[in-house]
């Protein structure tokens, strides 16, 4: 198989498993969702980018399989009040390297086993506020078994990396080849989104901010982070981002996003920030498919690849699937 036909055979792949069904639509723009997802990860495929980084392909197929979803409660979207939701999350971004073979080098595996939303709904008759709490137990690697940091060789009777050259091992520069990335970690997030609503209780636009928090402890579990990883790529994460979503007529949602986090640890030296602005345009009558451009400024959020600085672009395919749209009607009480 030639590069093109590799090439072609991974977008459809990723294309196969992005394309999740996201709701049965009964008239233009107003959809009824089987299981809303909330301030979670969105599928994209983004062929040739990121830019600059001798990528032919960067997916990402996020699945989110719900043991409970209590927000497809007809009343609570018409009433408001408390809910629940508990996602199991199972992510994978992948790049497709430009090099012999093309080969899939570290893929980021992020699986979420434990994962509780806890949502507050407040209903108007035009308007909605949504506040999420959330809180679970999270894993990321790269599927790698070499060493984490060049200047250092297995060894098979310790079972562990020893330094075969100091020199080198003192600049702890990841090795990004096959080095191995691994680490448990607790995630918390808090979220808010004030929406309007039209008279058919269809959002038109919509406001959300988002805090994240991560808490990365040493050798926590199985899998869990090393000393080593710890002192450099940090035990500590916490985030802000903002999100500004404005439907245009039935046809479909434009979306601005900004986010910008912060990775420091107690034996980590210096902070690395990083962060990201994205445009992003979804059809309604396609699966809410649609395009995406997103600059990502600071170290990048492929796995071990974390010390790369450089700033990118990549431009794509975004599925927002399993979207909180529609609401129900309230009766509109006449002022006299």
């Amino acid at each position: 198989m030639g590069r093109f036909g590799r090439f072609l055979f991974a977008a459809l792949a990723m294309l196969a498993i992005a394309a999740q069904p996201a709701f049965a639509q009964d008239e233009p723009g107003v959809s009824e969702v089987e299981n809303p997802n909330v301030f979670l990860e969105r599928p994209y495929l983004s062929p040739l980018s990121p830019f600059g980084k001798n990528v032919i392909l960067e997916g990402q197929a996020a699945a989110h399989l719900y043991v409970v979803n209590q927000l497809t409660d007809p009343v609570w979207r018409r009433e408001g009040g408390r809910k629940l939701a508990f996602p199991i999350t199972i992510n994978i971004v992948v790049r497709i390297y430009d090099d012999y073979s093309s080969p899939v080098r570290t893929p980021s595996f992020m699986v979420r086993p434990l994962y509780g939303q806890f949502f507050t709904l407040r209903r108007r008759a035009d308007s909605f506020r949504l506040m999420e709490f959330a809180l679970g137990l999270e894993h990321h690697s790269d599927g790698q078994t070499g060493c984490t940091f060049l200047g250092t060789m297995y060894d098979p009777v310790t079972d562990d990396c020893v330094v075969t050259d100091p020199d080198l091992y003192a600049l702890r520069k990841a090795n990004t080849l096959d080095g191995s990335f691994s680490t448990n970690f607790i995630p918390l997030h808090f979220g808010v989104r004030w929406g309007e609503l039209d008279e058919n209780a269809l959002v038109r636009r919509q406001l959300s901010l988002e805090g994240k928090f991560e808490i990365h402890p040493q050798d926590f579990l199985k899998g869990g982070m090393s000393s080593d990883l710890a002192a450099t790529y940090g035990q500590l994460m916490t985030g802000v981002g903002v999100e500004v979503e404005k439907r245009r007529l039935n046809k479909g949602v434009v979306r601005v996003q900004l986010y910008e986090q912060a990775r420091f640890g107690p034996d980590k030296d210096n902070a690395d920030w990083s962060g990201q602005l994205e445009l992003a345009y979804m059809w309604y009558r396609i699966e809410m498919l649609g395009l995406f451009a997103r600059v990502h400024w600071g170290n990048d959020y492929y796995n071990i690849r974390f010390q790369d600085t450089t700033t990118f672009a990549s431009v794509g395919l975004v599925w927002d699937v399993g979207r909180l749209d529609q609401f129900v009607p309230q009766r509109r009480t006449r002022t006299p």
